[in-house]
């Protein structure tokens, strides 16, 4: 059993934690993976047990508490006892710690202290450093490396380093596009970060032909209006800047009507 669940933890682990918040099936499969694994150490008599059962825990509570607003202080604690399991299991490296350093250094990374940029960057630092030796720089073997170099993007970006995080969000969309192609949400989310920072360096016509695949990967689904009307509210503004009124003012107006549409007791004009 415990080589099954060992195998089954190294194909969950290449799948975006944005996935995992949204399917339910992902997130049972992932816990019982780890029970497996807790199981099988259990009756092999092996090392381990209890710290695969406490990062269970700590994953469920830190994938949740960052999606309850107010409960930012606790996803920390939890993401940071996660970081902590994981490098305490016996053989593990930075490889293992991933996931839990992405997410504590992106909530570090949007906020305005900049203390909390250097927490950040001294939990990714290292671990971009262990993968770049492992799997060589911008690897595309999956997603990963274009995770950390988007959330190190987003320091740079709140340190002011405008340029450094430029570049970031480049290398981090190249990665997306050679794993998981250009129709994936988690493309159009970079693509929408790579304009903004491109738009912020007046570089507005390559940010508008970023903006165009963004919106059309989001489409019509109903979960991602919120990110269709913020590429839209942004493309709206990005033309008008740029001259183009008409076609401006009906990305504003698509930009609002999905608002309304995600806040329809918001009655503001």
């Amino acid at each position: 059993m415990g080589v099954y669940a060992d195998l089954s933890l190294a194909v969950l682990d290449n799948v975006p934690s944005e996935t995992f918040r949204e399917d339910e099936g992902l997130n049972r499969m992932l816990s019982q993976t780890y029970q497996y694994i807790a199981v099988s150490r259990i009756y092999t008599a092996s090392p381990g047990a209890l710290d695969h059962f406490k990062i269970i825990t700590d994953l469920i509570s830190a994938m949740a508490l960052m999606r309850d607003p107010g409960k930012e202080e606790e996803a920390v604690s939890d993401w940071t006892r996660s970081y902590e399991a994981f490098g305490g299991i016996p053989g593990s490296t930075l490889i293992e710690q991933e996931w839990p350093a992405v997410h504590l250094a992106l909530i570090y990374a949007l906020r305005k202290d900049p203390a909390d940029w250097q927490k950040g960057e001294d939990i990714l630092l290292p671990v971009l450093k262990a993968r770049e030796q492992k799997f060589g720089k911008d690897s595309n073997l999956s997603i990963v490396s274009g995770k950390v170099l988007h959330v190190l993007g987003d320091l740079r970006r709140s340190q002011g380093n405008l340029n450094e995080a430029l570049d970031l969000f480049q290398r981090a969309l190249g990665i997306f596009r050679a794993t998981i192609g250009n129709n994936h949400y988690i493309t159009a989310d970079s693509c929408y970060r790579f304009a903004e920072q491109l738009i912020r360096t007046g570089k507005k016509d390559e940010a508008n032909r970023l903006l165009e695949p963004s919106l059309k990967i989001y489409g019509d689904t109903p979960w991602y209006k919120p990110q269709a009307s913020r590429s839209a509210f942004m493309k709206g503004k990005l033309l008008k800047s740029m001259g183009n009124d008409v076609e401006g003012d009906a990305q504003l107006q698509r930009a609002m009507t999905l608002r309304k549409e995600i806040v329809p007791d918001d009655h503001r004009s």
